[in-house]
């Protein structure tokens, strides 16, 4: 008899999770009222934030998001995106441990960089993730860049310090740039006649006191240890900052040099370790579903993305 039941629950489709993502918000930039009424017509059984919520800290606006959905049904996850951590003066390190120590549950949410989310048979496992430059694009753009610590004071210099460094700083190709050139985030390109400044501005706005790279590997370990802690179960990955492109060359000049701050390879050397088939990640700013090493990555961007786990 107990074999029968068995045989029995075995043969018994297992529901699919519907999910209504939403990518980089980026508040005040969006309309609530109306994002809450295009979630509710979608009706899913759980509901993801993924990243940016807020274009930068703001404690009135997080709650006034929170207070908007706190009346939905459905489980809300959440991961923070570096948008999330911008500050002035930042004290970055300081920022992310009050998000940990924050009561989301009040507002019926769920931080994913908390700590995992389980629902029936599937484990939601995420952070924000980090880069490390290591998924910069390949490309044949051989421009001309300045890129050097005079750069660091950008903001401050005059048009005569300006003009000495364009006529004395040293010059790499765009091909050329090494770790230290990435961990500035500025550089000068030439184009043509003129030269134009590239910036990843979290340089201004984050400062965690460490490395990318020692970043990334933080958040790498925060996510191995939930992969680990729910082994066995049907595991989705979400993560801000991405673990992996949808191609391979850069598309532009802007292009090549910003996907050094898309996210980590190392993510997706674990993602592969533990056979996760599902990932969801945000940050790109762009619309991209595709499949890779036999898993599904969905990052999108504008509209709900409604994704079947």
């Amino acid at each position: 008899m107990l074999f029968i039941l068995w045989k029995l629950y075995q043969e018994i489709p297992i529901k699919p999770v519907k999910l209504t993502a939403l990518f980089d918000l980026h508040l005040p930039d969006v309309n609530l009222k109306k994002l809450k009424s295009q979630v509710e017509k979608e009706n899913p059984d759980i509901i993801l934030f993924a990243g940016d919520v807020l274009d930068a800290f703001d404690e009135k606006l997080l709650r006034e998001f929170l207070q908007t959905f706190a009346d939905l049904h459905q489980p809300r996850l959440l991961i923070l995106g570096n948008h999330d951590l911008w500050q002035e003066e930042p004290q970055t390190q300081k920022l992310y441990n009050y998000y940990l120590q924050f009561p989301w549950q009040r507002y019926g949410f769920h931080l994913l960089d908390k700590e995992p989310f389980v629902i029936g048979n599937t484990a939601f496992c995420g952070n924000m993730g980090w880069y490390d430059y290591s998924l910069r694009l390949a490309h044949d753009f051989d421009r001309p860049v300045i890129a050097c610590d005079e750069l660091l004071r950008w903001e401050t210099m005059s048009n005569d310090e300006i003009r000495k460094l364009l006529q004395t700083a040293p010059k790499k190709s765009l091909k050329d740039l090494n770790e230290s050139d990435f961990a500035r985030k500025i550089l000068l390109v030439q184009n043509y006649s003129r030269w134009e400044s590239l910036h990843w501005y979290d340089r201004l706005y984050i400062n965690w006191g460490k490395s990318d790279q020692e970043m990334a590997a933080y958040f790498l370990h925060r996510l191995e240890k939930q992969l680990q802690e729910t082994r066995g179960l049907e595991q989705v990955v979400v993560l801000h900052h991405a673990p992996i492109l949808p191609r391979q060359a850069a598309e532009s000049v802007l292009d090549a040099y910003l996907s050094a701050f898309s996210g980590s390879r190392r993510f997706w050397d674990l993602i592969c370790q533990y056979g996760v088939k599902t990932i969801i990640h945000g940050h790109l700013h762009r619309k991209a579903m595709f499949t890779q090493d036999n898993a599904r990555v969905y990052s999108c961007f504008g509209a709900p993305c409604t994704i079947w786990i």
